[in-house]
């Protein structure tokens, strides 16, 4: 048999692999669809809830999250659990395409591929949440902000406080959870996973930080040229580029999402060549204790 044949042989596609794939590509596309026509079409500049102005971006229509999609007896289905159903399907994709590449499952690769599939949902969360009620909020746009701290997140998780004043779940609180999350998940995934990483270069990683950036500013200031960004005048009319601008500024939290798990991918790729650096430092310092000196192996 020829080498290539046997290579050829050796090449079995993972059938979990393609299942975690489809999974989280189906999951987070459903996801990233909910959130553009139910927070993006109901903000600036397509939505100014003070004079009833609404654009409408066709072919897609903005919706609230409480309103159902399906006839009854469904009625109980609303498009916020569909966008949690999304979610969940993206990170039960994420989880099992990680752990499919592990080889053999047991509880370290089962704590790795949990550490990493933590570390990309808490970092795509807390970079939507931060623009949101940091960076899209009433103090920044003309009309029709996002969301603010206290808001409740969904109206399924209002489980204490007011729909506007939201005690638990509110946007602050996934704030700090989302953080917490990528940053838990990054300690098991480093600490568990024994795989050699291919990570991107340094330049890789510093070129996506600046593209991710340089969408985001240019994306605000043509959302609101004319705006102050201490107090913005809410008679101001949305800009012929404010849709524009909007889809640079979502373009920009994409790349930034990507920016920051090369980031860790790079920083893990950095601790590793540190533990076995060190672990090769000692283990020479060990050998070499081992050889008797020569005025020892001379001696009677």
């Amino acid at each position: 048999m020829s080498k290539i044949g046997k290579e050829n042989q050796k090449r079995v596609v993972n059938p979990y692999s393609i299942l975690g794939i489809i999974l989280f590509l189906l999951g987070s596309g459903l996801s990233a669809y909910l959130f553009f026509i139910i927070q993006i079409l109901n903000s600036y500049p397509f939505w100014d809830y003070v004079n009833g102005y609404r654009l409408q971006l066709k072919p897609f229509t903005a919706v609230y999250g409480d309103i159902t999609y399906l006839p009854a007896p469904f009625q109980f289905l609303k498009y916020t659990q569909l966008f949690d159903i999304g979610v969940a399907l993206a990170f039960i994709g994420l989880f099992i395409w990680k752990l499919s590449g592990s080889g053999k499952v047991n509880r370290k690769t089962i704590l790795s591929a949990s550490g990493f599939t933590l570390l990309v949902t808490g970092t795509i969360c807390a970079v939507i949440v931060y623009l949101q009620i940091n960076v899209l909020t009433e103090k920044n746009l003309p009309w029709g902000s996002y969301a603010w701290g206290s808001e409740r997140v969904a109206y399924n998780t209002q489980f204490m406080g007011a729909e506007y004043n939201c005690s638990f779940l509110n946007y602050n609180q996934l704030l700090y959870l989302s953080v917490l999350m990528a940053i838990v998940g990054f300690i098991l995934w480093n600490h568990y996973s024994n795989a050699k990483l291919t990570a991107p270069s340094t330049l890789v990683v510093v070129s996506l930080f600046i593209a991710s950036f340089t969408f985001l500013i240019s994306g605000l200031l043509l959302m609101f040229p004319t705006a102050k960004f201490t107090s913005p005048d809410p008679l101001i009319p949305a800009t012929p580029y404010a849709i524009q601008g909007t889809m640079l500024v979502w373009t920009g939290a994409v790349l930034l999402m990507v920016s920051i798990i090369s980031f860790c991918k790079k920083l893990k790729q950095t601790l590793e060549y540190i533990r076995t650096h060190f672990k090769s430092k000692d283990a020479f310092g060990a050998n070499k204790t081992d050889y008797p000196s020569k005025s020892s192996a001379s001696s009677p």
